[in-house]
Order: structure tokens, then C-alpha cells, then sequence
């Protein structure tokens, strides 16, 4: 089983725990930065609660297109500005 199965297995199994890490690293960031990212900190929050669906957090988002990783690829209609490339 590699990393990456790993990871997987950890997310579906503790899907309040990962939504709980997602939170507190996106607030630690917002403070760091004065907020300056708030907007794309929030989309990437909206984007891990979607993946998890009504599974984890108390957010309850409904899945948003996909498991985690699908977002941002080339061609795939990602914001700009969101860590992906554009799309061709």
C-alpha cells in the first residue's frame, strides 16, 4: 500500500478530523497574511468540505464534482489564481 492509498484511507476513515486540520491551517494562514488570501483560503475550504461531503465537518457541503486532486488540472475550469493551470 503506498502514501498515497494511505492518505486516502486516512481521509475516508477521519473525515471530521482532516475538515478540523483544513480549518485551523486555513485560519493560521488568514492570520500570517492579514487575510490578504481570504478569498482563495475560503474556496480551497469549500472545495475539501465538498469532497467530504455530508461525511465530515459541521459545514454539511454537498460533494462539489469530484474526489479531492480533480480541481485545477489543465482544461478543467479551475479559477484563476487557484493553483491550477489554465485551461487549454
Amino acid at each position: 500500500m503506498g502514501i498515497f492509498d494511505k492518505a486516502k484511507d486516512f481521509v475516508q476513515g477521519n473525515p471530521d478530523k482532516v475538515n478540523d486540520a483544513v480549518n485551523k491551517a486555513g485560519d493560521a494562514i488568514n492570520d500570517k497574511t492579514g487575510g490578504k488570501y481570504s478569498d482563495k483560503i475560503d474556496a480551497a475550504k469549500e472545495k475539501v468540505d465538498g469532497a467530504l461531503g455530508d461525511k465530515g465537518g459541521d459545514q454539511g457541503g454537498q460533494p462539489q464534482g469530484g474526489e479531492p486532486g480533480q480541481g485545477g488540472e489543465p482544461g478543467q475550469g479551475g479559477q484563476p489564481g487557484q493553483g491550477g493551470q489554465p485551461g487549454q
